[in-house]
This record gives structure tokens, C-alpha cells and sequence, in this order.
């Protein structure tokens, strides 16, 4: 797989793990969990209603194995990070706890383009947990569809592409004077 289409595989995953964890996590107490020791400090885990786990499974059949691996686990960053990288190793046809696989994924998560495409996304759920952007549901919980969330992503990244080419002074533009012409000094 060309590098470019592997950026973009585990920038999707990414974007589904996130799309799971922002409309399905849950609070718990981690003394409630089997094998816990009590603390009783609040974490999360993955709860997707079953009417979404039979949703989820016919519309991104090729993601679904990560909601199968979230699901009702508490979640951390390893968790998460995991089942992405596990994803990805098997959509590639290959092996997750392969060292040159892992190699692989750290020169990937270096690559500009891949940043690049991450802080995108990271600006886009601040946007919207901040309440500046909306995601159209068609559902009716209010909850959107994989689709139609990176439908949405996408509608907005290209706003951002014009509004970054336009706020761009034009080379045209008359130039401020320096310190010297208008006499000051230093």
C-alpha cells in the first residue's frame, strides 16, 4: 500500500474511534468493573446501543472490528490507540505486534502530511465541542452516522481551505512604511 493511501486509512480509523468514543462513552465507576480495585474514580467506556452496533456493522462493515474491540471496555489512549493500530495492521493483511509494522506506524504518525491531517481534524471536534460547528443528523437520537460525521468533516475542511486562501494578503497590496522612511529610529 502506497504511503499516501495507508495516511489515509489510519487517519479514517482514527476519525471512526473518535466518532465512537464522542457520541457512545460513558461514565462508570471503575469499582462497579470485574476485577477493579475499588477507588471508586470515575472513567469511561464504550456503550453503542445495540440498534447502533446493527447500524454500525451494516454501514462500515470494514471498521466495525474496532467498535466490536471498544465496546463496553473501559477506554484509555492505549485501548484506543490499539484497536486502531490492530485495525489497520489487518486491513494491510499484516500483523499489529509485527516490529516492522510498528516502524512502519511511527513513520507514518512523523509524516507532515499525516499531522497535518490530524490537526485538521483535532480543530474540527474543538470547533464542535465548543459549539461552533454542527453535525447534521439524520437519525433521529441526534446522533449522526459515521458518514454523515465525516461527511461533515470534509464540508469543513474545505471552508478552511478557502478561508485560508482568501485572509492571504494580496502580493498587490502596498507594503507598510519601514521605521526608516518615516524617520524613526531603532
Amino acid at each position: 500500500m502506497h504511503d499516501a493511501d495507508l495516511c489515509s486509512l489510519l487517519l479514517r480509523a482514527l476519525r471512526y474511534e473518535h466518532w465512537l468514543r464522542f457520541y457512545f462513552m460513558a461514565d462508570i465507576d471503575i469499582s462497579e468493573t470485574d476485577g477493579a480495585e475499588g477507588g471508586g474514580e470515575p472513567d469511561a467506556e464504550l456503550r453503542v446501543p445495540e440498534e447502533w452496533i446493527e447500524l454500525a456493522r451494516r454501514e462500515e462493515a470494514e471498521l466495525f472490528p474496532m467498535l466490536e474491540a471498544l465496546q463496553g471496555r473501559p477506554l484509555s489512549m492505549e485501548e484506543s490507540r490499539d484497536a486502531v493500530f490492530r485495525h489497520v495492521a489487518r486491513s494491510l493483511g499484516r500483523d499489529s505486534a509485527d516490529p516492522a509494522f510498528g516502524e512502519d506506524m511511527f513513520a507514518l504518525i512523523a509524516d507532515p502530511e499525516f499531522r497535518r491531517g490530524l490537526d485538521a481534524f483535532h480543530g474540527w471536534v474543538q470547533e464542535i465541542a465548543n459549539g461552533e460547528e454542527d453535525v447534521p443528523a439524520s437519525h433521529s437520537s441526534g446522533v449522526p452516522l459515521f458518514r454523515e460525521w465525516e461527511h461533515a468533516f470534509r464540508a469543513w475542511t474545505a471552508r478552511q481551505a478557502i478561508q485560508r486562501v482568501t485572509s492571504i494578503t494580496p502580493y498587490a497590496a502596498k507594503p507598510e512604511e519601514s521605521k526608516l522612511e518615516k524617520g524613526k529610529d531603532y
